[in-house]
């Protein structure tokens, strides 16, 4: 970036502010620049979804109605998205979704969501402020976490492209990982490829832990909307955001299980001591063990919500088995594989009234606050300096780091105790009548009568 105002991203901009001076700009530079953002990085989502929606719509006023009126004609965003679907599933998002009948590619619908992102018609000359004052960097950030993130048709494409995850912008983990299930983040996001290689770089498994606390927090936004508003949003294709909580706990437990080292997959991905304890590229005010720990404690009054025993809520959340001890982390992962089954029968148990309830109150609390530092994805030189941090500890953290084994005394009783926990609960009910919100369940989740 000889020039030092931003490189790619500010490239796409001034091309663009020239483009609506009625400059005329090679189409194709354009394109080449935007799919450079997609497939390598070096720009932020952010700026991946605005200028792909920019280079649609905005016109140059020297051109008639022509080929080269838009630096991005319809058929163009439809090749981008053919050749670059699984390197960015949110791209689906711009075909499919549909209001009244439409396709959000018809000008006139992209149009009025356009207007919200205020384009700001001045080239990037320096970095600082010039990059901030872009476009409205909030309104394209709800834009993507609200909608493109909670549309069925990008989830579900998400999850088809996490087969081939290697191929994913390692700078956007934060907005691929979270919308993952469960068993695409076991089976193909932590697992490791060709011998010792993570499929995203250590930088960007950093990045996925801290985008599950910021997707989190706009699902407890979204589920605050009337009903009848949540009712119209799937109408349109949106999923609703308690199914997407539901699922995105689900998904946490896994990656945060392996990605802190509290157990061993086997080949899998774990973060080294000094990343955990250090910031990732999109938040430099909260850790990434931070971030683990908002999902974590929410999480947990969540299951003691639904009487979960707390010899097994330490299972699944606190305790840590090392690769030393094979039989109690065998044991432990086990545990952690039975999650998803296990959670699932208890948010059936009310349809998941109080998991929303504890998501609200600790969003309305000020304890679910997502990110809140600055975000440093697409900074190159922040990109190279969080790459030179951590390559020491690349090697390590994708095996076992020896730090990490430090076990408690014998994990195996932990798991015999949640156990005998859940039969204690089990025989209690036979005796004693409960409450209707005194819900008692068994070691598989299931609700005891």
């Amino acid at each position: 970036d000889p020039n030092d105002y931003g490189a790619v991203a500010a490239e796409l901009h001034n091309m663009l502010v020239k483009h609506a001076k009625g400059e005329y700009v090679p189409p194709y530079r354009f394109e080449g620049f935007l799919t450079q953002i997609i497939e390598a990085g070096k720009a932020s989502p952010e700026d991946k979804m605005f200028y792909l929606m920019a280079g649609y719509l905005v016109q140059n006023p020297n051109s008639d109605e022509g080929l080269d009126s838009y630096l991005l004609p319809k058929r163009r965003i439809a090749v981008i998205e053919g050749k670059l679907l699984n390197n960015l599933p949110h791209l689906d998002y711009f075909t499919r979704f549909a209001p009244d009948g439409k396709n959000i590619l018809e000008r006139n619908a992209m149009g009025e969501l356009f207007k919200k992102f205020l384009f700001n018609q001045n080239e990037v000359k320096r970095r600082t402020p010039d990059m901030e004052n872009r476009f409205d960097q909030k309104a394209v950030k709800n834009f993507l976490w609200k909608d493109v993130m909670t549309f069925e048709n990008v989830l579900r494409r998400a999850s088809k492209a996490a087969r081939v995850a290697e191929n994913m912008d390692h700078d956007d983990a934060h907005i691929l990982i979270p919308m993952m299930e469960d068993s695409n983040v076991l089976q193909n996001v932590i697992t490791n490829v060709s011998g010792q290689k993570g499929k995203f770089s250590m930088e960007g498994y950093a990045n996925g832990v801290t985008g599950y606390t910021e997707y989190l927090k706009n699902l407890a936004e979204l589920s605050k909307l009337p009903p009848e508003e949540i009712e119209s949003r799937q109408k349109l294709g949106f999923r609703n955001p308690k199914k997407l909580v539901q699922g995105m706990f689900k998904s946490w437990m896994i990656y945060e299980a392996s990605l802190t080292g509290r157990v061993s997959f086997g080949n899998y991905t774990t973060l080294s001591s000094d990343l955990l304890n250090g910031y990732a590229l999109t938040d430099d005010k909260k850790t990434v063990q931070q971030h683990a720990n908002e999902v974590r404690e929410i999480l947990r009054k969540v299951l003691q919500a639904y009487k979960v025993p707390e010899s097994q809520i330490k299972v699944f959340l606190d305790l840590k088995t090392g690769s030393r001890n094979k039989e109690a982390n065998e044991a432990h992962r086990q545990e952690i594989r039975k999650f998803s089954n296990y959670f699932d029968r208890l948010i059936n148990q009310d349809q998941g009234a109080k998991m929303m309830q504890i998501v609200q109150g600790e969003y309305d609390a000020g304890a679910l606050l997502g990110f809140e530092g600055a975000s440093k994805v697409g900074d190159k030189d922040a990109i190279e300096k969080a790459k030179a941090a951590s390559e020491a500890a690349s090697e390590a953290a994708t095996k076992r780091d020896e730090d990490n084994d430090q076990e408690l005394a014998d994990p195996n009783e932990i798991i015999n105790a949640s156990r005998k926990a859940v039969s204690k609960t089990q025989n209690k009910s036979k005796t004693k009548k409960t409450d209707d919100d005194d819900i008692n369940i068994d070691e598989d989740g299931n609700k005891i009568e």
